[in-house]
This record gives C-alpha cells, sequence and structure tokens, in this order.
C-alpha cells in the first residue's frame, strides 16, 4: 500500500512534470530548425516590408507586407506540422530515478518512454514590432510567433500541453532625416545637431 501512495504521489507527478520540460525543450529546438534551416534561407526579408518615400526620396511609412507575411505564416505552419508529425515516431528516453528527485538515482531504472503526438493544427503568426533607433532611424522586425499543442503520452500518464515560440526572422531599418532640433531623454534641453553649446567660464 505504501508502495502504491509513493508511486501515486511522488513518481506520478515527478514524471509528469519532467516529461512536459523535456517535451518543450523538444519542441522549440524542432521548431527553430525548421525556421532557420527550412524557411529563412527560401524568405527574402526585403519582399516583407513595404516602405514610401516623399519626394526627396525620405522614408516617410514602413509597413509590414500583409500578403507576403501570409505567406510567410501559411509556409511555416506546414513545415512546423510535418516536423512535430515526424517526432510520433522518435520517443524520448526517461530514466525512472529521474522521478525520484535523487541525483545519484536520476540515471538509474528502466528508461520510460515519452512519445510527443501533435494536438491539433499549428498556428503561426506575424508579429511586426518597432522600435527607434537614435533620432533618425527606427528598426521594423517581423517575429513569427509558433503556438503548437502536443500530447504527451507515457505509461499510465497522459497530458496536453501549449507550447508558444516567438523566432524574429527579418528586420529593415528606416532611415529619415536628422532632425533640426531634439530633446535628449528626461531633459527639456534643446539640443541642435553640429553646433557645440559653449562651456562655461
Amino acid at each position: 500500500m505504501g508502495s502504491f501512495a509513493y508511486v501515486e504521489t511522488t513518481l506520478r507527478p515527478n514524471l509528469s512534470a519532467i516529461a512536459q520540460m523535456r517535451a518543450k525543450v523538444v519542441v522549440i529546438q524542432a521548431i527553430n530548425q525548421v525556421i532557420l534551416k527550412d524557411i529563412m534561407p527560401a524568405t527574402n526579408s526585403m519582399q516583407l516590408f513595404t516602405v514610401q518615400q516623399d519626394s526627396s526620396g525620405n522614408v516617410t511609412v514602413g509597413t509590414v507586407n500583409t500578403v507576403e507575411a501570409e505567406h510567410l505564416s501559411s509556409e511555416t505552419a506546414v513545415k512546423v506540422q510535418e516536423r512535430l508529425d515526424q517526432m510520433r515516431n522518435e520517443p524520448i528516453q526517461l530514466p525512472l530515478g529521474q522521478a525520484t528527485g535523487s541525483a545519484i538515482l536520476s540515471q538509474l531504472g528502466p528508461r520510460i518512454p515519452i512519445s510527443l503526438v501533435p494536438y491539433g493544427a499549428v498556428q503561426v503568426d506575424t508579429v511586426p514590432r518597432e522600435r527607434n533607433v537614435g533620432i533618425n532611424q527606427a528598426v521594423i522586425e517581423v517575429d513569427l510567433n509558433v503556438t503548437a499543442q502536443i500530447q504527451i503520452v507515457m505509461p499510465f500518464i497522459t497530458n496536453i500541453m501549449t507550447i508558444q515560440n516567438p523566432v524574429p526572422v527579418a528586420y529593415a531599418i528606416l532611415p529619415g532625416q536628422v532632425p533640426g532640433v531634439f530633446l535628449q531623454p528626461g531633459s527639456t534641453t534643446q539640443i541642435v545637431p553640429g553646433v557645440t553649446a559653449p562651456s562655461k567660464p
């Protein structure tokens, strides 16, 4: 009776928690490899951005090309889904000793097979981000936010977990005109580029 209680209260919860941690690492690595090896080499990052200029050639508007972004999301979802489907036949082997919480026993005991099965379709969203660089430049960055649901199957335990992994895939630097006057952050002092303020006597 005591052994059964130990399995239920200690080994089973520990196995489940360790399996989820291992599954998250494996799935994120798989997603990153797909994007790095299959998606990014075939992507022309400049096609992801649309830039408008004024009559003087200065950039006035920079946006993400919605059509290209949707195509990139769809292609990534297909590739990631294919890779996750392959993982059905690549079970993780987890030593039972790891569930004891003992460093000495962590590599002992029988190997518990853990199968990772895709649960539902992979979703990929393109997430644009903009940040200022200096006083006359902006950077537009595009992340692919991949969401996958994975069913973790092992003897007597089945869990479903959702894994999200944002991966940066492209960026564009948008130069602008240097302003005649700008304010230093946190200050009301006006600075004129190229003009040195007189030093105090």
